[in-house]
């Protein structure tokens, strides 16, 4: 006699959020899918706090540690075949990124896949980042988009940004 249910599968926790630290080593590629976010994060009890560039706080939460540049992106991860929101801290990174965007030659990101190189562990870890041809974005990535919309900008109001609608209204919970 089976007790559970037919094709029944274990609900295991997953996330959509995707930490620089969580990449595999070697090459990991993905494709910006919108227009990033970026600011400063600071952390109280394991929780983050986000704040647009010109917003940031003239001191941290825990005195021993200083707030952070951070960028927010959207990206379409090929490995996993799913959209997660890559928060990246590393300030080469972010220069790479910089770089970019602001070479005429490659611009808007949304026009190519990135891929990037870990190497090392812990902190030895080193990324590379290289921009690919450009291309089209697939069909498949266009459906999840229409699927699994994002507002980046709930995370400066500690908001779900796939459920979030700004208001006039927003209360601060910091």
């Amino acid at each position: 006699m089976n007790f559970l249910p037919e094709n029944y599968e274990y609900a295991s926790k997953s996330t959509s959020y995707w930490k620089m630290k969580d990449m595999l080593p070697g090459d990991n590629r993905f494709r910006i899918v919108q227009k990033p976010i970026a600011g400063w994060i600071d952390w109280k009890e394991n929780k983050p706090f986000r704040y647009p560039p010109k917003n940031k706080p003239t001191k941290s939460f825990d005195p021993e540690k200083e707030v952070k540049s951070f960028w927010s992106v959207y990206v379409w991860d090929y490995a996993r075949k799913d959209l997660f929101i890559l928060e990246i801290t590393q300030s080469s990174i972010i220069k790479s990124l910089i770089n970019l965007a602001k070479d005429e030659e490659w611009g808007d990101f949304t026009n190519y896949d990135l891929k990037l190189k870990k190497e090392g562990s812990g902190q030895q870890t080193k990324y590379l980042l290289s921009p690919l041809p450009p291309k089209p974005i697939s069909d498949e990535i266009k459906a999840a988009l229409k699927a699994k919309p994002a507002n980046l900008e709930a995370l400066y109001y500690n908001g779900d940004p796939w459920s979030w609608v700004p208001s006039d209204e927003i209360i601060d919970s910091r």
